[in-house]
């Protein structure tokens, strides 16, 4: 599927033509685009099953100096346009997918802190502010905009292996998180880099 999706954007495919991605004009938000054109409409709206898959594309448009991401976001049968959730004025550490070790590493709060606001006495209605402020009073920098790359791929490992590690062993959590972990980098120089491929079991 993936190479197929390639071959369209290197114009390989005549009967998509137009989706050979410029070199000189491209931006990720047309990438993810097509990709949502190609997974949703192409795939999972033809076959009429529920589909529930998130994905972000992460890159640098043609001529611009930062990066950007876009997610594609397919929950049952829907999939509304690709957003962009990190524009080129922003940085910092996105998790997704099992929050609750990184929420609790990063933000100092789990992800039930709400809940657990209102059971100790605070107000519905005042809690979600509550939580807000505690965020900003505890929340723990772990990336700056000038990190070099070798400590930011460092970052992304320790991340994936906490959170692989608190499910591991957390009670009462389901064993979603694990396996084979394969680490990439995009820089404007060298473009895609695999820095750890992941070893898939034969």
């Amino acid at each position: 599927m993936l190479k197929n999706l390639r071959r369209r954007f290197a114009g390989l495919v005549p009967a998509f033509a137009d989706w050979r991605l410029n070199a000189a004009t491209y931006t990720i938000e047309q990438v993810a685009t097509r990709l949502r054109a190609f997974l949703f409409e192409e795939k999972a709206s033809v076959c009429g099953m529920e589909t529930t898959i998130q994905l972000r594309i992460c890159g640098y448009s043609c001529g611009r100096p930062l990066a950007e991401v876009w997610e594609v976001n397919m929950t049952q049968q829907t999939c509304p346009p690709p957003r962009c959730i990190m524009d080129e004025s922003s940085f910092g550490v996105l998790w997704d997918g099992q929050y609750e070790a990184l929420n609790r590493l990063i933000l100092g709060l789990g992800y039930d802190i709400g809940a657990a606001l209102v059971r100790h006495g605070i107000p519905a209605q005042d809690a979600p502010k509550l939580q807000a402020e505690l965020i900003k009073d505890i929340y723990a920098t772990l990336a700056v905009p000038a990190m070099p790359i070798q400590d930011a791929v460092d970052l992304a490992r320790f991340l994936v292996e906490t959170t692989i590690g608190f499910i591991r062993f957390a009670v009462f959590m389901p064993k979603s998180v694990g396996g084979a972990v394969g680490i990439a980098a995009i820089t404007k120089h060298e473009g895609f880099r695999w820095v750890q491929r992941a070893e898939l079991a034969s």
